[in-house]
């Protein structure tokens, strides 16, 4: 069921113009073999960059979302560690599985059932799970939803900081310091306040501060040159995939970064977390022909960006995954749709 979804899910979000996707958690192990599909032409989407199941201690947030008695011994979505060593070997066995970026639960907090000021694995393990993942060539990016969890993750060199709740301004100078990007996902907790009040999980206070203080302090890093980069939980509660656009227009309407700014996030800060910076992300001769040809302007209005029928075409490496270009007047030469 998770890889049909994810079928449908990968295809979406190509064709709303992201042509790339760096997971951040994978159930059932899915992701590399939606990797290989998608490079075998067997299914349609995006560059992925595969993640692991989520990483962390007995207990932790992810592990108490769901009553004790589902529990029947499969192997879905967590992989439970605990201690330095259970840590690596769990990391090992997820790049054994295909991964190439770690998922790791590092605190509670930002939409979970667990506090955010409840930091759910020790430095050791933390350590431990970098330095397996680093050793084979693997990524870790860490669920971070407080200051002390998130200063200890950037000392230990984690790769990606996701939400971030609880930066201030040395948390700023550290992220800019291990030029660390950060994944601020801030939709979902809004959109899941907005819909349930923050009841189901009984801090409804605790959101609404969590999501004021981000937002507060969101331009501040994005001003000071702090690598933020697009990204949430769709599919989660009231979350449905398709509308990944509505992100953009959330940090642009709501919480005040300029709209070329986010389009930076989407584009040049996104080809560098995918690990293509080199070759993707920016229009340049030399570059790799990933381009979303829009009937409008985002950077005058990033709701152009929402309107399905403004996206006139997607390519992905010069190929055409959409195209809904009219056609060109005499003496003007249309777009290949063979790809180059």
């Amino acid at each position: 069921m998770q890889a049909v979804r994810a079928v449908r899910s990968l295809e979406k979000l190509v064709r709303a113009g992201f042509t790339g996707a760096v997971s951040a958690g994978a159930p059932f192990a899915i992701d590399a073999s939606m990797k290989s599909a998608i490079e075998r032409n067997l299914i349609v989407g995006p560059r992925l960059v595969p993640c692991s199941r989520d990483i962390s201690t007995t207990g932790h947030a992810g592990d108490r979302s769901f009553p004790n008695h589902w529990e029947i011994g499969a192997l879905g979505s967590i992989r439970r560690s605990d201690g330095p060593q259970e840590f690596r070997r769990s990391v090992r066995l997820e790049i054994k599985e295909g991964a190439e970026m770690i998922k790791i639960f590092v605190t509670g907090g930002h939409g979970t059932v667990g506090p955010r000021e409840q930091t759910e694995v020790s430095p050791d393990e933390l350590a431990a799970a970098i330095d397996a993942a680093h050793q084979r060539s693997a990524r870790v990016r860490g669920h971070i939803a407080n200051k002390a969890a998130m200063l200890m993750a950037l000392d230990l060199g984690i790769d990606i900081v996701d939400h971030g709740d609880g930066m201030d301004t040395e948390c700023i100078g550290r992220l800019l310091e291990t030029d660390t990007p950060v994944v601020p996902s801030m939709l979902f907790p809004a959109r899941l306040l907005a819909a349930t009040g923050g009841a189901s999980l009984g801090f409804t206070e605790e959101m609404r501060h969590d999501i004021d203080a981000m937002a507060a302090v969101l331009p501040e890093a994005n001003a000071a040159g702090v690598r933020l980069v697009l990204g949430d939980d769709f599919g989660a509660i009231n979350f449905p995939h398709g509308p990944y656009a509505d992100e953009l227009a959330y940090y642009v309407e709501e919480v005040g970064i300029p709209a070329l700014d986010v389009l930076t996030w989407a584009t040049r800060n996104g080809a560098e977390v995918l690990g293509r910076g080199d070759d993707l992300g920016t229009v340049e001769a030399g570059k790799v022909a990933d381009l979303l040809v829009v009937d409008g302007d985002p950077v005058a209005d990033i709701n152009v960006l929402r309107d399905p029928d403004a996206l006139l075409a997607v390519l992905l490496g010069g190929r055409m995954v959409s195209d809904r270009l009219p056609d060109a007047p005499p003496g003007r030469v249309r777009p290949s749709r063979a790809g180059t």
